[in-house]
């Protein structure tokens, strides 16, 4: 996964983006983007001739300069003190969006993706439209394996961006999770129910439809012994309801599936 962002700026607003190739994967050091002032800190506009310029309040400054020292720190991988300067910069000010969203990068780097789903989700209600933070966000949630919570946040951010192309690779990559863990818990249900009732010829039916579909997500090593559990509950099929509807199909599996655990 990479993370791709903004140079260093002060009180300027500029956006990360992110790029991820699975969404479990910690990210090599990202570039953070710069803080987006918050109410009472943006960057004062040209004054009028002959007009008393207005100081910026010594805290938001030194809030942009724990940021910057924040960014400097993630590009050289101290996350220790990545987050100490993020967390100082959101200490002198709080409506930082990007501070957050920044210490939301160094939590995920340093493993702690449910205080990094933390930070992003106080980035996002600073700044809803953020899209870097609800692709974190997502990130975050699936490295927590809150699979459920990342499939919706990358689905927010398939709203937001319709375009981007990360936030469908990551719905795809954790839909894929949902799916394997489904079929799991199918072949689990299935084969209790076998074991409770092993002349139930349906549930031998289907436990051999489910061994197929775990083989198909599974590596090739696995790929043998599944069809072969598949091709074993197909014959029990056979054996329990030779006049079923489904005959017909369970004969059809077995010899497509003979040849292939030979």
């Amino acid at each position: 996964m990479t993370w791709a962002g903004a140079v260093l700026l002060v009180l300027a607003a500029t956006a990360t983006a992110v790029a991820a190739e699975a969404p479990i994967a910690t990210p090599p050091p990202p570039a953070a983007a710069a803080p987006t002032p918050g109410p009472g800190s943006a960057a004062q506009s040209p004054t009028a001739p002959g007009s008393v310029p207005q100081s910026i309040d010594p805290a938001i400054q030194e809030s942009t300069q724990r940021y910057n020292a924040g960014v400097g720190a993630l590009q050289r991988r101290d996350l220790e003190s990545a987050l100490y300067q993020f967390r100082q910069a959101i200490r002198l000010n709080p409506t930082l969006t990007e501070a957050h969203h920044n210490l939301g990068i160094a939590l995920l780097e340093a493993r702690q993706p449910a205080q990094a789903a933390e930070a992003f989700t106080r980035a996002l209600e600073l700044s809803p439209d953020h899209l870097e933070a609800r692709l974190g966000l997502g990130l975050a949630y699936a490295e927590a394996g809150e699979t459920d919570l990342a499939i919706a946040a990358f689905r927010d951010a398939i709203a937001l961006g319709p375009k981007e192309a990360d936030a469908y690779y990551n719905l795809g990559v954790v839909l894929g999770e949902k799916i394997q863990a489904l079929v799991d818990e199918k072949v689990i249900a299935y084969r209790k129910a076998v074991e409770l009732r092993p002349s139930q010829a349906n549930a031998h039916y289907h436990l051999g439809v489910a061994y197929i579909q775990k083989a198909q997500l599974s590596r090739v090593e696995e790929k043998r012994a599944l069809l072969q559990l598949a091709l074993d509950e197909f014959r029990l099929f056979q054996q329990f309801a030779p006049q079923d509807p489904k005959a017909a199909a369970a004969a059809h599996n077995v010899r497509a599936l003979e040849p292939q655990v030979k």
